[in-house]
């Protein structure tokens, strides 16, 4: 799975959640670095690999 792939599924579960992804982004970025804002998260998650993001 690319980062782009990462990304897009993020917006595809905020959407299916019912939830704007901007917000699910903040909550993310805010759970794990403690900032609403950071690097793309695609490329973050695909950095740290997806288990290690999952035990954050």
């Amino acid at each position: 799975m690319s980062d782009v792939d990462i990304h897009n599924l993020v917006y595809d579960v905020a959407r299916g959640l019912g939830v704007e992804p901007k917000k699910l982004f903040e909550a993310l970025y805010i759970s794990v670095l403690g900032k609403p804002r950071g690097p793309r998260l695609g490329r973050f998650i695909k950095i740290i690999g997806v288990q290690e993001f999952k035990n954050i």
